[in-house]
């Protein structure tokens, strides 16, 4: 066995180095920085000055109110009520287009020769005023005469009519109005389909005259309205010989208006 040599003193430096520095390495950092640190932060409770930390003062109630009012805004206190509803835009008065379909219903000697028969009209009209209408008309039946014996067998014809008249108007409600409409104008058949039913002068231009009661539901849409009228004519053209009930219509119609 060899000799022992002696151990050096400084073989075991850099163990105990390396030990020193990772035991502390691992020590607790001193809680004395936070403490310290939680005790700068200033309160506003603290002197009674009522200022954030910045040292800006807070504004107070009035302040924040007499703000808003300057700039007519709803104040804190009016925050939850609602907002006022601006109006509705008012009606456009000026030119009108109108236009309609519906049922024809012939009331004296003809109802035992024509069925009551589709409508159709139009209308062109101005407002002077928002209660007073004048306008132009033109209206269109289609009918047969399958109600009549035969023969002849039956056959179909239109009668067509146009003239010109006024129309007084009101509103009930926002959304509601009605209407009286008298008329005057001309009127004929075509071809002599209905004169060898007796109707002699139903081919020839004649006139008429009505009156028109109707009822309008207004949109929101200023310038639309949809409507139900009701018309009632006499047609003189329409006599029948040997007939004494008078040659009178009843005709129905769903209408679009447009004011322009």
């Amino acid at each position: 066995m060899g000799p022992i040599l002696p151990r050096s003193p400084w073989s075991a430096r850099p163990l105990a180095l390396l030990a020193a520095l990772m035991a502390f390495s691992a020590a607790p950092a001193a809680p004395a920085a936070t403490s310290r640190a939680d005790e700068r932060v200033p309160s506003s409770e603290a002197d009674g000055s009522g200022r954030p930390p910045d040292g800006k003062r807070q504004p107070t109630r009035a302040e924040i109110e007499a703000f808003l009012d300057s700039r007519s805004l709803p104040q804190s206190s009016q925050a939850g009520a609602s907002l006022e509803v601006p109006p509705p835009p008012p009606r456009h008065r000026g030119m009108v287009l109108e236009a309609g379909t519906g049922v024809a219903f012939p009331l004296g000697a003809l109802r035992h020769v024509s069925p009551p028969s589709p409508w159709f009209q139009l209308h062109l009209g101005y407002e002077p005023a928002k209660w007073f209408m004048v306008l132009i008309n033109g209206d269109f039946t289609l009918a047969n005469t399958s109600y009549a014996a035969r023969p002849p067998a039956p056959r179909t014809y239109a009668h067509y009519a146009f003239g010109a008249g006024a129309r007084f108007q009101f509103s009930l409600a926002e959304w509601l109005g009605v209407h009286a409409q008298l008329e005057l104008g001309a009127s004929e058949v075509t071809e002599e389909v209905l004169v060898q039913y007796g109707y002699t002068q139903a081919d020839e231009l004649h006139f008429h005259f009505g009156a028109r009661l109707g009822v309008e539901w207004l949109q929101i849409n200023p310038h639309l309205a949809l409507g139900l009228q009701g018309t009632f004519r006499n047609y003189p053209g329409l006599d029948r010989i040997n007939d004494a009930s008078a040659p009178t219509a009843l005709m129905t119609a769903l209408a679009l208006r447009y004011a322009f």
